[in-house]
């Protein structure tokens, strides 16, 4: 399967691990992907689904978060240390 054409991807099951989500996007987002892609998921209102996505959602904020703390403390190790040691 060649899925740096993929226009779509459907995730009809996810799991709460935010970096399995991650890993399986950047498998369509491989060199040679010049279209853009439609993540489409099959949620069933008021189940699990609904609270994966939620905490997956909010993984992907911290994530984000901490991205850009260490972006921002770069260079600067005693800023970079009080980063790591508040995890």
């Amino acid at each position: 399967m060649t899925l740096n054409e993929a226009h779509f991807a459907v995730f009809y099951e996810n799991e709460f691990k935010y970096a399995n989500r991650v890993q399986s996007e950047d498998r369509i987002h491989r060199i040679g992907q010049t279209e853009r892609v439609t993540y489409i998921d099959i949620i069933a209102n008021r189940s699990i689904d609904e609270r994966i996505m939620k905490a997956i959602a909010k993984k992907a904020n911290v994530a984000d978060d901490f991205r850009h703390k260490m972006y921002l403390a770069r260079g600067d190790k005693k800023k970079l240390e009080k980063l790591v040691n508040s995890l």
